[in-house]
């Protein structure tokens, strides 16, 4: 099949890759696309583009609260049917207007407001890593991401704290064992984004843009059989966390550049440079991995060919590798 090395890396990708190499390479490399849905992902991706529709609403266009959420309101119960018997878009819909009475837009946590005197909602962000793209003559390994927001407290007419904000729908909060309240473990909660990499990237691209954070405020938000209020996390994060992600991030990229870079003129399958891990990355999210048969049959490489397209996304379209490739002067298969 048709390879072409991915452009622009994010936390997403690298979480790809450290859970297993050979799927990392089938989505990014071989570009495998099919059609699969995921309703907790749809459902979450409701939710956060109902936030941001509501907050640039209230903060860039002027619109007050209630005309703001409103809007963002009707876009989940107006999009695509997650087909989830719990994340029902009218009940994403409820949880959403709750959230907002609950964090209120008109409190003393406040959006920043950049250079370019927009606010960093929903933000969008791409930095040059300085890392030479291996194929591409020119090109640059861009790291990329999309953050909820990045945020600061007043107090008094000073900001005294500033966040990297971060929204989580869940069908699942840990509890206090044995406490028949069911009470919310807020250290077992914690404990799951303390060292969290997506996290810890947001505050790096906030570094790159010239906003010291020195917090994530994790808002996590239940979407259970019955109703239960958003409740807030408050997580530290130092320069030095900062340093050493930039660094183990920047690190594994060479890495997978150069185990590329041999695989091109070895001639040898993509398993002997990328490794399958025959973990749990082969059953997340309790499915099976959806190229499980490239690992466990000798042709699993032409049933996968003829099970799934090769397609890229380029300047607003859907393209096939091999013409992408074409267009780019990628000799070689």
């Amino acid at each position: 099949m048709n390879t072409v090395f991915p452009i622009t890396f994010s936390h997403t990708m690298l979480s790809d890759l450290w859970t297993c190499e050979f799927k990392w390479y089938r989505l990014y490399v071989q570009r495998l696309t099919g059609v699969t849905r995921n309703g907790d992902l749809i459902a979450g991706g409701l939710f956060a583009k109902a936030c941001e529709i509501t907050r640039k609403a209230y903060f860039n266009d002027g619109q007050d609260e209630e005309t703001a959420i409103e809007a963002g309101y009707n876009h989940i119960l107006m999009g695509e049917d997650t087909e989830d018997s719990l994340k029902t878009n009218e009940r994403v819909a409820f949880i959403f207007k709750q959230y907002f009475k609950k964090f209120r837009m008109d409190s003393s946590l406040v959006p920043v407001q950049l250079a370019d005197g927009t606010y960093a909602i929903e933000y969008t962000f791409q930095f040059d890593t300085g890392i030479a793209h291996p194929e591409i003559p020119d090109q640059n390994i861009i790291f990329k991401g999309k953050l909820d927001g990045l945020y600061e407290r007043h107090y008094q007419g000073r900001i005294t704290e500033r966040y990297v904000v971060d929204e989580k729908t869940t069908k699942t909060v840990r509890r206090v064992k044995g406490n028949k309240a069911k009470l919310i473990d807020f250290n077992a909660e914690e404990d799951q984004y303390r060292m969290d990499g997506q996290l810890i990237g947001y505050h790096w691209a906030a570094r790159q843009l010239g906003v010291k954070t020195t917090k994530s405020l994790i808002r996590r938000i239940p979407i259970g059989v019955e109703y239960e209020a958003a409740f807030e996390l408050d997580i530290p994060v130092t320069p030095v966390m900062l340093d050493r992600w930039e660094t183990s991030t920047f690190s594994k990229i060479h890495e997978v550049i150069d185990k590329y870079k041999w695989l091109t003129t070895s001639g040898k399958h993509a398993s002997a440079a990328f490794y399958p891990v025959y973990n749990k990355g082969c059953t997340e999210f309790a499915k099976v991995c959806p190229f499980h048969v490239g690992c466990v049959e000798p042709y699993g490489e032409q049933i996968l060919a003829s099970q799934y397209q090769q397609l890229i996304y380029h300047e607003g379209n859907m393209i096939s590798v091999k013409e992408f490739k074409e267009l780019k002067g990628i000799i070689g298969e």
